[in-house]
């Protein structure tokens, strides 16, 4: 099976390596990458065709 499909954490990795795995996703063309981070450079959000924000809601 290839990388398709997979989950790749990068909450464990050093800033440095998890700043050049990001580059690695947005230099990918023709693929929809979903991207769901707990920290995120505002630096790369223009690296982004769509930003989709999710907030937590009150179900009652």
């Amino acid at each position: 099976m290839g990388a398709a499909g997979r989950i790749f954490p990068l909450a464990k990795l050093d800033e440095q390596t998890a700043k050049k795995v990001e580059d690695m996703l947005l230099s990918i063309k023709g693929k929809t990458i979903l991207i769901v981070p707990h920290q995120f450079n505002e630096e790369k959000l223009n690296s982004f065709d769509d930003i989709l924000e999710l907030k937590p809601s009150i179900v009652g």
